[in-house]
C-alpha cells in the first residue's frame, strides 16, 4: 500500500495529507456456522388435495461453510464495509423459503403426509438450494425441516377428524 509514516505524510500532501493509497482488509470465517435457523416470517398459502387451501408455516435449521471467500465478498458483502453472519443468515433464509414454497407447491399433495416426508424434503430441497448457496460461494453443509404447521383451526380440523374416523 505504500503506507510509510513519514514518507506518506510528504506525499499525502497534495491531497489534504489523507494517503491517497488505501487498503481494505476484509475477514472471512471459513468454519463451519452451525445452529442456523430459517423459517417462513408469515404464513404461506398452500393447496391441499384434502383440505383445500391453507397456510402453513414452516421451521428448520441448517449448516454452512464459506467456500470462495472472494466470490462471498463481491456477490453479499460488496461495498457495505461490515457483514455481519446475521446479515448472511437473514439473505440465505430468504432464499430458502423461496425454495420451500416452490418445491411444497410442486410435490407435496397433502398435509397429512408432511411429517413422514420431512428427511426425504429436507434431502431434494438441499440439492436445489446447493447452486443458490454455491453462487455466493458458500456450501450449504446440513439442512433440517423441524416442521412444518398449519394454523391452529386447521390443526383442531384435523384433530376432530382423526378422532371422529380414526384416520383422514
Amino acid at each position: 500500500t505504500q503506507n510509510l509514516p513519514i514518507r506518506t505524510r510528504l506525499l499525502s500532501l497534495p491531497w489534504g495529507f489523507q494517503s491517497p493509497f488505501r487498503a481494505e482488509v476484509y475477514f472471512v470465517n471459513l468454519k463451519v456456522f452451525t445452529n442456523m435457523r430459517w423459517g417462513t416470517r408469515s404464513p404461506v398459502a398452500f393447496k391441499d388435495s384434502q383440505l383445500g387451501l391453507i397456510r402453513l408455516r414452516a421451521f428448520g435449521s441448517f449448516t454452512m461453510r464459506v467456500r470462495e471467500p472472494l466470490l462471498l465478498v463481491n456477490s453479499l458483502v460488496g461495498t457495505q464495509g461490515s457483514y455481519t453472519t446475521e446479515q448472511i443468515e437473514d439473505y440465505l433464509r430468504e432464499v430458502i423459503v423461496a425454495r420451500l414454497n416452490d418445491f411444497l407447491g410442486e410435490t407435496v399433495q397433502s398435509l397429512v403426509e408432511l411429517p413422514r416426508q420431512y428427511d426425504e424434503m429436507a434431502v431434494a430441497l438441499k440439492t436445489r438450494l446447493a447452486e443458490e448457496f454455491r453462487k455466493y460461494g458458500a456450501e450449504l453443509v446440513d439442512f433440517y425441516i423441524n416442521r412444518i404447521t398449519p394454523p391452529e383451526d386447521v390443526e383442531r380440523m384435523i384433530a376432530a377428524a382423526v378422532e371422529r374416523f380414526g384416520k383422514l
